[in-house]
């Protein structure tokens, strides 16, 4: 090959190389205290759960017991609802005879009844009463006693009507005497001011109803 031919060959080549030497960059580098490495955290440990105890009626009926006169407001609930499902059973056993509804209605109070006698009325709670309270529960629970086997014969409209006119008066029994133990342990002014609350809600509960009669 001619010389002057490789000699141009050669030139060119080194130019070339020089040139792609000097175009040739690296990528930048970044300082060491800018890399992050990035990696999936572990995941928090879940706090325990703790269970929330419930306490049973039993044992929110003893606690209330502990603390001076539950038993007696609350055997006087279960009677005001008594007292609301009989007369309901004895209207429709007028108009029907003792029908389903009949029924459904002794049914529901013989389950107030129960769970008065379970809870409220139990020998330990009604121990631990004070002497006039303890003998208002007595009093309670006998009668409701009597009244809940009448109500398991499955009476006829007439017989219903005189177990509905018996259970109010012991709730009305109940509620009087429970109320007027209260009023034992209050000065006079306490006694004012309960006198008058209730004062002002029977004249609302008059007014709300329709009338105008003074509440004396």
């Amino acid at each position: 090959m001619n010389t002057n031919i490789i000699a141009i060959i050669v030139s060119e080549g080194g130019r070339i190389v020089s040139e792609l030497i000097r175009n040739y960059r690296k990528p930048p580098q970044l300082p060491p205290s800018t890399i992050q490495l990035y990696s999936t955290p572990e995941p928090e440990p879940l706090p325990a759960i703790k269970e929330k105890y419930e306490p049973t009626e039993k044992e929110e009926a003893t606690e209330r017991i502990k603390q001076g006169t539950a038993c007696i407001p609350c055997t006087n609930s279960h009677l005001h609802a008594c007292v609301g499902l009989l007369n309901e059973a004895s209207r429709f056993a007028k108009k029907d005879g003792i029908s389903n509804e009949v029924i459904k209605r002794v049914d529901g109070c013989l389950g107030e009844i129960v769970a008065a006698e379970r809870i409220d009325l139990t020998p330990e709670n009604v121990d631990g009463l004070p002497p006039g309270e303890k003998e208002i529960a007595n009093y309670a629970a006998m009668e409701l006693r009597e009244i809940r086997h009448s109500l398991e014969a499955v009476p006829n409209a007439a017989e219903l009507d005189k177990i509905a006119a018996r259970t109010a008066r012991l709730q009305h029994h109940v509620s009087q005497r429970w109320f007027g133990e209260k009023l034992k342990g209050m000065d006079k002014e306490e006694k004012l001011k309960i006198i008058d609350r209730t004062l002002e809600r029977l004249q609302k509960a008059k007014v709300d109803e329709g009338y105008e009669e003074e509440v004396l």
